[in-house]
């Protein structure tokens, strides 16, 4: 197969990003703008309101109606209210309005396990349960969703009807700019999964604690096959909200998150901090969108054990595609001592088949630095395979590792990156190891094997230039016949799909269709 036909598997993605990323409504419907956000929502539960209700402690709380959109004000839900019991929000060809964040089961904090009070597991707290096509609007910055320890959040959606979070411009008023972010916080959820944030004594006793960004939350336990329901077919947009500088909510975070939870088909878009983030755990994630992301679009660390499949990742405004830790930057280390970074257990994730296009554009121009691919660091291990990475500009690495213990790491076997389609100025950059290469100046197409053994030769040359056109469209510029076998696809883990192609989509697959936004 010549080296155009391998791209030609990925073309739809790449036309699409090539179209722009302008907003792009999935599920049009006719918008009254007229709502009155005055309106209690305390009661009125009359048989023409369709709004969610539940009960508690004998009284009965529904949202009110306004003939078009459901809205809920701060004695329904809020910060200070979090739901105590299951709640079901009902389909609504309007918006479910939110005044305040919409949080799911009470929190226990440090104190409160140390005294004895039982950290919620899966299960024991309230679940929350959208309707496929549902449309949540919130109207504050710093409103977001949060799922605590032992809550569930059930949305399932479907292609023609997915689930969207968005704020109350875009939904509501419909006027939101397409490029804006930190319009409301977005998702977090908080597990009972495991992270190197905690020592195994904590683990073992149960009083596993770790504070999460934004509102004080906690998060941690001993329980990387927990369940905190199940997230398919669920667009985030306009969301990330920075609390203060280095403490900043995300389009979805995935706080110490077991791998009994579901997510499949989720798309964030324009996301002040990362798209998805993951603090420990083993949640997997399978057909993963994520369009102008501020800083990282996949960022991880922590002890996150997760594999990810099939994710889509166009920067504009953004930093890298993929960012792993062990530890996060946010916890004091040596940067010269590996043992301050390589504390059990370990980040190591198993990802296949992403489609990284960066921007090209530099820290001068960006909100968090440099667009580059991916980025291994402070101690992080992992494998990477089946994947394409591509800049259109000089300068910015298709993958990086960075830092002492990563780069030890890398000698010891413990990351691997092979049959990725490396296509950057800079195809490798790393922190000075010997056996490890040091960086190409061509534009090259070439199947990255792993650190020791450097580049691999497929059955031809390793060069191929011109290969960019304006719309960033990988192709052949008839010079070169570099001959790429889909056998050099690599299996990976025995719980992932057998991969059949490099990168995200193929043409005769697009699993895009009908419920993303801005491709």
């Amino acid at each position: 197969m010549k080296i155009r036909n391998v791209f030609a598997l990925n073309l739809l993605t790449a036309a699409l990003f090539a179209c722009g990323g302008g907003d792009v409504n999935v599920s049009p419907t006719n918008i009254d703008n007229s709502v009155d956000n005055s309106v209690s929502s305390g009661g009125g539960s009359g048989t023409n309101n369709p709004c969610a209700s539940y009960a508690v402690d004998g009284q009965a709380l529904q949202g009110s109606f306004d003939g078009n959109n459901c809205f809920y004000d701060a004695t329904f839900v809020g910060v200070n209210k979090p739901l105590t019991t299951d709640l079901s929000i009902p389909f609504i060809s309007g918006v479910h309005i939110f005044a305040s964040s919409l949080f799911v089961g009470d929190d226990v904090t440090p104190a409160e396990a140390a005294a004895g009070v039982a950290i919620p597991q899966e299960g024991d707290g309230p679940t929350l349960t959208i309707a496929a096509g549902n449309k949540l609007a919130f109207q504050n910055p710093s409103d977001y969703v949060r799922i605590s320890r032992g809550s569930q959040i059930i949305a399932n959606g479907s292609p023609a009807a997915p689930i969207t979070f968005s704020s109350y411009n875009d939904l509501v008023l419909n006027n939101e700019t397409p490029g804006a972010v930190s319009k409301w916080g977005g998702i977090m959820i908080n597990g009972n999964g495991i992270t190197n944030n905690c020592t195994d004594a904590q683990r073992t006793a149960g009083t596993c604690s770790v504070q999460s960004e934004g509102q004080e939350s906690y998060y941690g336990g001993n329980n990387n096959a927990e369940s905190s329901g199940s997230l398919k077919y669920v667009v985030v947009k306009h969301s990330g909200f920075a609390v203060v500088v280095g403490d900043e909510l995300n389009g979805i975070t995935f706080n110490a998150v077991g791998s009994g939870t579901v997510v499949d088909y989720v798309q964030v878009y324009n996301t002040y901090d990362d798209g998805f983030e993951f603090f420990g755990g083993a949640v997997n994630v399978k057909h993963a969108v994520l369009v102008n992301v501020r800083d990282d679009s996949l960022d991880f660390s922590d002890g996150y054990v997760g594999h990810i499949q099939y994710a889509i990742i166009k920067q504009d405004d953004s930093n890298r595609c993929i960012e792993g830790d062990n530890i996060s930057d946010s916890r004091p280390a040596n940067a010269s001592n590996p043992a301050d970074w390589l504390i059990a257990p370990m980040s190591h994730p198993i990802i296949s088949n992403v489609t990284c296009i960066t921007s090209g554009r530099d820290q001068a121009v960006n909100t968090h630095g440099d667009s580059e691919g991916f980025l291994l660091r402070h101690g992080a291990e992992g494998e990477i395979y089946n994947s394409i990475v591509t800049s259109p500009a000089s300068g910015n690495e298709c993958f990086e590792i960075n830092s002492t213990g990563t780069v030890q790491n890398a000698e010891n076997g413990l990351i691997k990156a092979d049959s990725n389609i490396l296509a950057c100025s800079e195809t490798v950059k790393n922190a000075g190891a010997s056996d490890l290469p040091a960086g190409s100046t061509f534009n090259t197409v070439t199947f990255f094997d792993s650190f020791t053994n450097n580049f691999r030769d497929t059955e031809a040359a390793t060069v191929l230039s011109g290969i960019y056109t304006a719309g960033m469209l990988l192709q052949s510029d008839g010079a070169s016949a570099i001959t790429v076998n889909l056998t050099d696809v690599k299996n990976i883990a025995a719980d992932m799909e057998t991969p059949t192609h490099f990168g995200a989509v193929t043409s005769g697959d697009d699993w895009t269709a009908g419920w993303t936004v801005g491709l």
